[in-house]
């Protein structure tokens, strides 16, 4: 297990793909802030603001996120430079026809319980803004308590706020994150560095929305030998912000396969395996295709990816690794 972590972080590293930034938050309940998956330019300098603020929980959705009471709120500062474009209105998300997924014309922001379009139900906050200090608020108008793999409760926020616009020069901005988290709603802060990047990387991101009420596909069970109940969608972004079509997957050893587009290896996947496992794959009905982002409809590609298990009980994590861009992972439990 060791060695496999060891090589999949040497590979990592090699394509410039796992970056360490050292200004980190000493304490609070925001790990890391990470480019929206629905868009190709969510943290690029000039661009329309949107991105999503990871809390420390697993996303396992075995594992409950956090409660937030009624009354009680999550604020996120955007610090100078971070600014409204007036392009849309700020309103909470199904307060219009017009602040809705498929017609979305406004800045808003949802809560996520661990896993893409799969949100707290907004009508149970509120979102708000304050031009004085640039800051949006979720406010619990009733009672956000886990229930269980069904409902885990708050892990992340993402703020869909397309009518703001990312400072024009990159580099570090700290965020401001101040939540009233479990049944003392005391306010905890965190500041958190977000990097403004100079232009698009390519990018790999996950989707749930292709499946029927959006189950959770990155963290599935299956039997020995069967394949796992959801596919694997992910939407495909290229160095320019284009749909990156015709992806596709091929083993190059049982826990190795590359990303291939046309005769370009254009990323990798890694699959950390059971000892002594075997059989397990990853197989593609026909390479990526021009496709549209959930929410938004931006222009993309999607690759949808079947996995089949192993001969050995345990657990699997299978890692894509985009070069030059991102990592995106799964993790199947093999009963």
């Amino acid at each position: 297990m060791k060695l496999k972590f060891v090589i999949l972080l040497i590979s990592l590293l090699s394509f410039g793909l796992l970056t360490i930034n050292a200004q980190e938050a000493e304490s609070g309940t925001v790990v890391s802030i990470i480019k929206a998956p629905i868009v190709q330019d969510g943290t690029v300098a000039g661009a329309a603001t949107d991105f999503v603020f990871n809390f420390d929980v697993s996303m396992d959705p075995n594992v409950n996120g956090y409660t937030l009471l009624e009354g009680n709120t999550i604020s996120i500062t955007l610090p100078e430079g971070f600014g409204d474009t007036d392009a849309y209105p700020i309103a909470s998300l199904g307060s219009s026809d017009t602040c809705v997924p498929s017609n979305l014309q406004c800045t808003t922001g949802v809560m996520v319980q661990g896993w893409p379009q799969r949100p707290v139900p907004p009508p149970l906050y509120t979102f708000s803004y304050d031009e004085e200090t640039n800051t949006f608020t979720y406010t619990a108008t009733q009672d956000i308590i886990p229930t269980g793999p069904d409902f885990p409760g708050i892990k992340q926020a993402h703020l869909i706020t397309i009518g703001f616009a990312n400072p024009e020069e990159p580099g570090d901005y700290m965020m401001e994150v101040t939540t009233e988290f479990g049944e003392s709603g005391e306010p905890v802060t965190t500041m958190m560095p977000l990097m403004i990047i100079p232009e698009v990387r390519p990018s790999i991101n996950a989707v749930s929305v292709f499946n029927e009420g959006a189950p959770n596909a990155i963290y599935q069970t299956t039997g020995v030998g069967e394949m796992t109940e959801f596919p694997f969608d992910y939407l495909l972004f290229d160095g320019n912000g284009e749909p990156m079509n015709h992806v596709t997957v091929m083993h190059t050893t049982q826990n190795h396969a590359v990303l291939k587009q046309g005769e370009w290896v254009v990323g990798e996947v890694f699959i950390d395996a059971p000892e002594g496992a075997s059989g397990h794959m990853l197989m593609t009905e026909s390479p990526s295709a021009p496709a549209n982002t959930p929410v938004l409809g931006v222009p993309t590609s999607r690759l949808t990816v079947m996995f089949q298990a192993g001969n050995t009980a345990g657990d699997y994590v299978i890692t894509f690794v985009l070069h030059g861009g991102n990592t995106a992972q799964r993790f199947v439990t093999v009963e």
